[in-house]
């Protein structure tokens, strides 16, 4: 099975000049909990992801404005990455190895073309692989 069999395609993004606030209401207009930064509009490139965690500990719990505090300020900087391509174990494995519960899909020019979560390898692979993943990403 392929990445693009499972992934999201064409995510909602924020850039990171957006305000929390604004990425905030992305994420509730697309009924999503993370989002990725992008480089710029032009050229789709990842810069980071953001959650709704992210927002709340390095943000609100700091006393920060959410008016004024941009998305680069919260965001996560490193970017995991796959390809439509891949196969889907390529994705468990950097998911598990980096311990994280998404991963940014890129295209051929490294611009954001999909989205893989925890919830869709949970889907796509069954109770095993699943528990598999989620063990190994939970692992301190």
């Amino acid at each position: 099975m392929k990445v693009s069999d499972i992934m999201t395609s064409d995510p909602a993004c924020g850039v990171g000049e957006n305000s929390l606030v604004e990425i905030a209401k992305l994420m509730k207009d697309c009924d999503c909990g993370a989002l990725p930064i992008l480089e710029n509009e032009a050229n789709r490139k990842p810069a980071g992801m953001i959650t709704d965690r992210d927002i709340v500990i390095r943000a609100l719990a700091e006393g920060k404005d959410p008016f004024l505090t941009q998305a680069e300020e919260c965001m996560t900087p490193s970017v995991i990455s796959v390809r439509p391509d891949d196969d889907i174990d390529e994705c468990i494995r950097l998911m598990e190895k980096n311990k994280v519960r998404r991963i940014i899909v890129v295209d051929s020019k490294g611009a954001v073309a999909g989205l893989v979560t925890q919830g869709q390898i949970a889907l796509a692979t069954g109770k095993a692989v699943a528990g598999e993943v989620l063990q190994e990403i939970s692992r301190p």
